[in-house]
């Protein structure tokens, strides 16, 4: 790969240096001094022309060389990417399924065990009944049943956790909250371009604002 020369900037930056001091004294009062200050904007335009093509080739240079490193990166990355894609798309399909599987399991021993304390509960209450006990009878059999929380375990792999990440699909345009709406921008900005401050009875609700912009010929 062709080495890059950094080319010596001393007296460009000395420059530089020379005309920001000063602009940095420039106050603009007549007519005179307004003309040396579009002098001296010239001299400015002149050194940013003169860096960019100093350094024009050894940006190129870098360019060209930073395209064949990136190619040769994502070349290489290509192959392991996609094995990592299909293993993550594998085992995340795995713990959907056992997902699904434990939901069904802890409703089945749901079911189980009010199953078994209704029948318990029915078994208890009968004695009450028979014993004279009919109040606390009825007031056992109202009682809720509720099932205890069982967990399962779940498949682990070293070194592999996962987190949830909640996306979404529009539906209905139309029913969005208008605080989740975002102006068109781009659009507004080309309504303004063309129409300056009219843009404003246009858009509505935007203040249309100038900004002078300052060119040179170099």
């Amino acid at each position: 790969m062709e080495s890059i020369a950094i080319p010596d900037t001393t007296t460009i930056e000395a420059e530089g240096i020379v005309l920001l001091a000063q602009a940095s004294e420039l106050r603009i009062t007549t007519h005179q001094e307004y003309e040396q200050a579009g002098e001296s904007l010239s001299r400015v335009a002149r050194l940013v022309r003169k860096i960019k093509e100093l350094f024009a080739e050894p940006k190129k240079k870098a360019f060209e060389a930073h395209k064949a490193i990136t190619r040769l990166e994502a070349t290489l990355l290509s192959t392991p990417e996609d094995a990592e894609r299909r293993i993550k798309s594998a085992i995340g399909s795995y713990q959907q399924a056992e997902e699904s599987r434990i939901r069904q399991e802890q409703a089945r021993i749901g079911q189980e065990f009010r199953k078994q304390e209704e029948d318990r509960r029915i078994a208890e209450a009968e004695t009450l009944a028979a014993a004279g006990h009919r109040d606390e009878a009825e007031a056992l059999l109202e009682l809720p049943v509720v099932a205890p929380v069982v967990e399962i375990e779940r498949p682990k792999a070293a070194g592999v956790s996962t987190r949830r990440k909640w996306t979404f699909r529009i539906t209905d345009e139309t029913k969005i909250n208008r605080a989740y709406l975002m102006p068109d921008e781009v659009k507004i900005r080309r309504i303004v371009t063309a129409l300056g401050p009219d843009a404003e009875a246009t858009v509505h609700g935007i203040e249309v604002l100038e900004d002078r912009i300052v060119s040179v010929r170099t």
